[in-house]
């Protein structure tokens, strides 16, 4: 009986005085590394990151969420966690940029992964969780989606409006990793298709110093129909001081249409299969920089005669249009169809200063 007693109380003594589950906390930053040049960067404010306030972190497990809300400095900390696995995440719609402000723009995450997910995993073990950081930036493509977070037509939406002010991080001091300093530099995480079909045309509108360089990846954009006036691949208007390198156009009504802009440069590109030409240079478009570009198969179905050219440009001056190579565009390429208008390789209607040499190809007509 004595030893039954004893064991009993042994069992007691275990269950009633036994210590609790060590409680943790898990604690980090939310961050924008807006000098992020293509690999993930922890947090570290001298290379370009800054901390985002105010941004509302969850922390999910099967047991439900719970939320804190980041400080000044970007900073959150999750007090009496249990151990077990966890998603720490944010709300992408609600994040900010020190950019500038922006009620269109959409970031993706760039820490610890590149991904639009805004989330992370988590494990509480035996001690505390610290740096459970999440970064994120506004210049990443990492998908060939036609829209949406992570797309080429999103880059140009948040380059347009995060322009930085008085208060805010400008273009001109980006410092974007192992890219050209003082432009917003698209950086292409894509996978390996580089195809982005268009449902309508890419705009640059009231857009500077911004820079999409292609060259090391092919990326092609294509027509989701068949070419239509007025269907362009990529519009440039009311814009300064950008560049355009490296992409292919396949199947527009014009490649490019360049309307009140300077200094726009456009090289190592290729327009090819055009309804009408491949650059249209109009309204007061000067000192722009046409180079080292293909045009191939251009001006297939031109209904506006003046208009006839692989390159047109129209009431614009001091523009270089140098060493490009007109391949089946000439007197001999003719506008298929009902329209036999004689074509030619480059046309000016009207401009002054134009600098234009060096060009060649097959079947041509400057």
């Amino acid at each position: 009986m004595r030893l039954l007693l004893l064991a009993l109380s042994i069992i007691f003594s275990s269950v009633v005085y036994s210590a609790p589950p060590t409680p943790f906390s898990v604690s980090g930053t939310i961050f924008e590394d807006y000098n992020f040049g293509g690999s993930s960067r922890n947090f570290n404010s001298t290379l370009g990151m800054s901390g985002l306030s105010s941004t509302w972190v969850q922390l999910t497990n099967s047991k439900g969420t719970r939320d804190e809300e980041t400080d000044l400095n970007g900073n959150f900390t999750f007090s009496n966690v249990a151990r077990g696995s966890y998603t720490l995440s944010t709300i992408g719609g609600h994040l900010y940029s020190a950019r500038g402000d922006c009620d269109d723009c959409l970031p993706v995450q760039v820490y610890p992964a590149i991904t639009t997910g805004f989330s992370r995993h988590i494990v509480v073990s035996n001690s505390n969780i610290y740096n459970a950081n999440i970064g994120i930036n506004y210049s990443t493509v990492l998908n060939n989606n036609d829209s949406g977070a992570g797309s080429l037509r999103q880059f140009l939406i948040n380059s347009r409006y995060l322009d930085g002010n008085s208060s805010k991080i400008e273009k001109e001091d980006l410092k974007q990793f192992d890219l050209p300093s003082g432009y917003d530099n698209a950086i292409f995480t894509l996978g390996s298709d580089k195809t982005i079909v268009l449902q309508s045309p890419l705009d640059m509108l009231y857009t500077e110093e911004t820079s999409i360089d292609a060259r090391d990846i092919n990326l092609t954009l294509k027509n989701h129909r068949v070419a239509q006036n007025t269907d362009y691949g990529l519009k440039i208007h009311f814009s300064e001081e950008n560049f355009i390198q490296g992409l292919i156009f396949d199947g527009f009504d014009d490649s490019v249409y360049i309307n009140d802009s300077s200094e726009i440069s456009l090289d190592w590109n290729t327009f090819k299969n055009t309804r009408d030409s491949g650059i249209t240079i109009w309204g007061d478009s000067d000192e722009n920089i046409i180079t080292n570009n293909v045009f191939e198969n251009n001006v297939n179905a031109e209904d506006v005669e003046y208009q006839a050219a692989a390159l047109f440009m129209n009431n614009s001056n001091d523009n270089k249009i140098t060493n490009n190579i007109f391949i089946n565009v000439g007197d001999d390429h003719r506008s298929d169809g009902g329209y036999t208008f004689h074509v030619s390789a480059i046309r000016v209607y009207y401009g002054n200063g134009n600098l234009i040499c060096r060009q060649s190809g097959l079947n041509r007509h400057f």
